[in-house]
């Protein structure tokens, strides 16, 4: 199962647009990267789910263009930038398709770090380019002799803006 991070395109300023929506510089850097990652990698969501601010929703309806979710985009809770990063680290354990998750820093930081178990982000999220991490299962044997899976992301790739 994979997870796809992206931090949303390039946004105007609270004072150019209060509800912060893209760029067109963003929109067009946005599209640029996807191009590129779609020519290089086999980027397939089930779903994209998005913190439901404008430029989070904006960038997650570019990205459907190029790499349509067979289950559509969807607002969800919890991807704000302050929000708490275990949420969606709960959220996650139950689900089993890839999805993609469009949100902004330092939620996608934060989350990434815990994911890939470490006290520091390893990975330097840029407005619109992909992170993708992979989960994988280890089978584990406890005292008693029962074997458990215990779930492990890796880093599986980073695409970086296309920005010329």
């Amino acid at each position: 199962m994979k997870i796809y991070l992206i931090q949303h395109a390039l946004a105007k300023s609270k004072f150019e647009d209060p509800d912060r929506g893209l760029t067109d510089n963003g929109i067009a850097i946005l599209r640029k990267t996807a191009i590129n990652a779609k020519k290089q990698m086999e980027i397939i969501p089930n779903q994209i789910f998005h913190s439901g601010k404008l430029r989070a929703k904006q960038t997650a309806e570019i990205l459907a263009e190029y790499f349509p979710p067979k289950k559509g985009i969807h607002e969800k809770r919890g991807l704000s930038p302050l929000d708490d990063p275990m949420i969606w680290v709960n959220e996650m354990n139950s689900i089993e398709e890839n999805t993609m998750i469009v949100g902004h820093l330092p939620f996608l930081e934060r989350y990434c770090a815990i994911l890939l178990n470490r006290q520091e982000n390893p990975i330097k999220f840029e407005n619109a380019g992909i992170v993708a991490l992979e989960r994988t299962h280890e089978i584990t044997q406890e005292r008693n002799q029962e074997r458990n899976q215990k779930k492990i992301w890796k880093l599986l790739f980073q695409i970086h803006p296309v920005v010329q």
